[in-house]
């Protein structure tokens, strides 16, 4: 993950790491840090006082939660967030165990980071048309919540509601691999005419009958 890149490792509340941090500040094209507000403040490194350092720069501030809402300021980790937003719900949706679990993997964590890359890119690109200094901030809570609602929302959000949260094809108990004599597979097969192929080899598997004819859907209007 970190091939290729350069770190060092600075005590930003004494003298020569402020000293260190400002300099690398003045050279470069974006500030990016996670670190909460008010600690960020206590360091003298805030939006406003890294502009006076460098006054195009792009800053990037990754929080736990957004400045504008009720847990501004507090801190997050990948489980929390998880938590708070719903993730954990999901798994109990499928398999009908009702204790919350966490997903196996730091998905928080890692779609908060891509969101975070995406808005530094779309901040450079306003930055050298306009020339202007951007201030980006990217709320871990709320980039999740968006990432699981685009297709969680499902029905529950018409006015009034026409059906339930979550995506259903998403939550059903069968849409799982499956088992075989010598291990697990998945199919995918969304278009008509790969079910008939589906079919067909499953017959000629267990059967050995060859189809006497390709069997095709007409083509759709």
């Amino acid at each position: 993950m970190n091939r290729g890149k350069r770190s060092v490792i600075w005590d930003l509340k004494s003298e020569a790491g402020q000293t260190a941090i400002r300099q690398l500040i003045s050279q470069s094209d974006v500030f990016i840090h996670n670190v909460r507000g008010s600690a960020i403040a206590r360091l003298g490194l805030t939006y406003e006082e890294v502009k006076q350092i460098k006054p195009d720069i792009v800053y990037v501030h990754c929080v736990g939660f957004g400045s504008d809402g009720p847990y501004a300021g507090r801190p997050a980790y990948d489980d929390l967030i998880q938590g708070l937003s719903g993730a954990a719900s999901l798994l109990p949706r499928v398999d009908g165990n009702q204790n919350p679990r966490f997903l196996p993997t730091a998905f928080a964590d890692k779609v908060s980071g891509l969101h975070a890359a995406y808005a530094t890119l779309a901040a450079i690109h306003h930055r050298n048309r306009t020339g202007e200094p951007v201030h980006v901030e990217v709320p871990m809570f709320e980039c999740v919540t968006h990432f699981l609602l685009e297709e969680h929302f499902y029905e529950a959000v018409f006015d009034p509601p026409v059906g339930p949260f979550c995506y259903q094809r998403q939550v059903d108990p069968a849409r799982q691999p499956l088992q075989t004599k010598d291990g697990f597979i998945v199919l995918a097969p969304y278009v008509d005419q790969r079910w008939i192929d589906l079919f067909e080899a499953v017959l000629k598997v267990q059967t050995g009958w060859p189809p006497a004819q390709k069997w095709t859907f007409p083509p759709r209007r």
